[in-house]
């Protein structure tokens, strides 16, 4: 990227400009960024280009990253570093970016590399540029190694040395003033500026870049693009544009303000997943296609009770980025997670017969979906005796009243019954025994909720109902 935007003198300018000249001229393959937009012949033909480039569509797949962070820091006080969130800073742009395309980054390691050689804030663009060179550079072939500059680098921004490369350099923080008003700071490697080089680094051109049209109408200044609504400015001094603004001022490899970039064509990530497969291939530690489909039955009873809470499951849970969808008849009420292998669901007293069904899915597709049919019966008694449990809801107790033999409430039992109350994830969260045919439970310290009550002699359960607590 360019020296700060704040630069006003002439002669600064014209040096500026010669070192990019000078730069480009050395080094042909360096990727850099440049503000370009393209005229309305430049879209037609990308368009031509881009059916091109269709004829060759790679199957879906989702991509496991393999990234390699490299701190590099000085010995003097004259170099900043970043706080020491910024490996997770950095993961965590390039998954929010990514993500919805099927690329997942993960760091496989990093470090500090102490070396006043390239924290030297004023060391020349081009002494930066030997990190790719530089025996120290520890650079991995099943890793994209990520050189952050310190945040007073000379260079504000990201270097990729050709596109389709397994290492970026990327660093500094940035200024621009603009054009419609007000000023953006920020931080290179805690921006979506990390990934516009990682988008060179997966084989990504810029939008302008003569390969898909020409170098002729572009925008010199970042402060061309309005960043409140991302729109171009064309009323802008500093711009030489063409009078069509672009279409891709939100594309990550346009030259734009980080806020703005959002969104990669359908081209760009086919040209991805066709590098990941093959010149990219060793960075990836992992891949998956569409999902298989779904080989055992959805276990879990086939008989339910209302107002019990039931459990169902698929066994053959798959490792990655699939999430399971469920389908449940009336009446059935899920109880936590509806994207995972297991589900549980509370039977409501309206609950009906009926299919409960699951499926995978993932960015690529779903797989066949599993049934079976659920038979409900009116209450979760086994043997019915005639026990009152009111009131339900409950607050902080609730009275308990066995009264099957028409006897005084009280009375007492041969032995103790065992009361347990078991919340929706099966955990015990309360036990109580007592011989009495009535009594009172005290449930101050519960939380509010859906649980089980259940009873129990000798370790069988002569009754289960549903018990809701309100606080």
């Amino acid at each position: 990227m360019k020296p700060n935007y704040n630069e006003s003198l002439i002669k600064v300018k014209f040096l500026r400009h010669l070192w990019i000249l000078s730069l480009l001229l050395s080094l042909p393959s360096l990727v850099i960024s440049q503000n370009f937009c393209l005229s309305e012949p430049t879209i037609n033909k990308q368009r031509k280009e881009s059916k091109r480039g269709l004829e060759n569509l790679q199957p879906c797949k989702i991509y496991w990253i393999s990234v390699y962070l490299h701190r590099i820091q000085g010995f003097g006080n004259d170099w900043q570093d970043y706080g020491a969130d910024i490996d997770t800073k950095i993961i965590r742009n390039l998954n929010s970016t990514f993500n919805e395309y099927g690329f997942y980054f993960q760091l496989t390691g990093a470090r500090d590399w102490f070396t006043n050689t390239y924290s030297d804030p004023d060391r020349h663009a081009f002494t930066l540029l030997g990190i790719f060179d530089d025996p120290g550079s520890f650079q991995h072939d099943d890793a994209i190694d990520i050189y952050l500059l310190p945040l007073n680098s000379k260079i504000n921004g990201g270097y990729v040395p050709g596109n389709n490369k397994k290492v970026m350099l990327i660093g500094g923080s940035r200024q621009v003033d603009h054009c419609s008003g007000g000023s953006t700071s920020y931080q290179i490697a805690a921006t979506k500026v990390v990934s516009h080089e990682m988008g060179h680094c997966l084989g990504l051109p810029h939008t302008f870049e003569e390969s898909i049209g020409t170098a002729i109408d572009y925008v010199r200044e970042n402060a061309c693009v309005n960043p409140s609504t991302c729109e171009f400015v064309n009323n802008c001094e500093d711009c030489n544009v063409s009078n069509n603004p672009t279409l891709n001022m939100n594309n990550y490899m346009s030259y734009t303000v980080p806020d703005c970039m959002s969104v990669f064509t359908d081209e760009q990530v086919n040209q991805m997943r066709e590098n990941l497969n093959t010149s990219m291939e060793s960075v990836v530690s992992k891949s998956q296609g569409m999902p298989a489909d779904i080989s055992g039955d959805i276990a879990g009873p086939s008989e339910v009770s209302t107002g019990s809470v039931v459990w169902f499951n698929i066994p053959d849970h798959t490792e990655g980025v699939e999430i399971f969808t469920w389908s449940i008849p009336n009446g059935f009420l899920t109880t936590g997670d509806e994207t995972g292998n297991i589900i549980q669901a509370w039977i409501g007293p309206t609950a009906e017969n009926g299919n409960i069904g699951v499926r995978k899915t993932n960015l690529c597709g779903s797989s066949s979906e599993k049934f079976k049919y659920i038979t409900v019966v009116e209450d979760d008694c086994i043997t019915c005796p005639a026990i009152k449990v009111f009131p339900n809801p409950a607050l902080d107790r609730i009275y308990v009243s066995h009264v099957s033999d028409g006897s005084d409430d009280y009375e007492v039992f041969d032995k103790p019954k065992r009361y347990l109350l078991v919340d929706i994830n099966g955990k015990m969260v309360y036990e109580f025994r007592s011989a009495q045919k009535g009594l009172i439970l005290n449930l101050e310290g519960i939380k509010t909720g859906f649980y089980i009550l259940s009873i129990e002699d000798s370790n069988t359960s002569i009754y289960r109902q549903k018990l809701t607590i309100i606080k």
